[in-house]
């Protein structure tokens, strides 16, 4: 299937003709428009990969773990369990099997722009970070215009 390339970051966009209607279908919400969180492998696939590399440069640059990031940056919460600490909902954002639903995108990107600014990553983890959290922002940002999109729709 053929992409374009998005306007604000590498992640390329909705396939060419991906919310046009066939012809002879009624005007209105186009029963192909797939919201991120309703199929969306890639978004789900995005936000984990983006959360990975979060705590693979927090660990390079830092020398700590994940249950630090968690609570240095008080974005996940950490409980004692069993006699030890966790950080069970950062670590459902750690594999695509355990991501919950309806995942909260927004802490992950939080998490990012932490690890960004209190983090001095190499160059090249740096790039990569950013590259991933251009990435979600791509698929957030289309799912927004979509929402818009059929909003006007449904006005008309």
């Amino acid at each position: 299937m053929k992409t374009e390339q998005g306007p604000l970051c590498d992640a390329p966009a909705a396939p060419v003709g991906w919310d046009a209607p066939e012809a002879g279908e009624p005007p209105g919400i186009d029963a192909r428009v797939q919201t991120p969180w309703d199929t969306g492998d890639t978004f789900r696939r995005a936000l984990v990969e983006l959360m990975l590399t979060v705590v693979e440069a927090w660990e390079r640059s830092t020398g700590r773990n994940r249950l630090d990031l968690a609570e240095q940056s008080r974005i996940w919460r950490v409980t004692v369990d069993d006699g030890r600490l966790r950080a069970r909902a950062m670590e459902r954002y750690l594999s695509l099997a355990k991501l919950p639903r309806h995942p909260r995108w927004r802490e992950v990107l939080r998490s990012a722009y932490y690890v960004l600014g209190e983090c001095a990553p190499d160059r090249r983890v740096r790039a990569e970070l950013q590259q991933r959290v251009d990435a979600v922002l791509g698929h957030v940002w289309k799912q927004a215009l979509t929402v818009d999109a059929l909003a006007r729709r449904a006005e008309a």
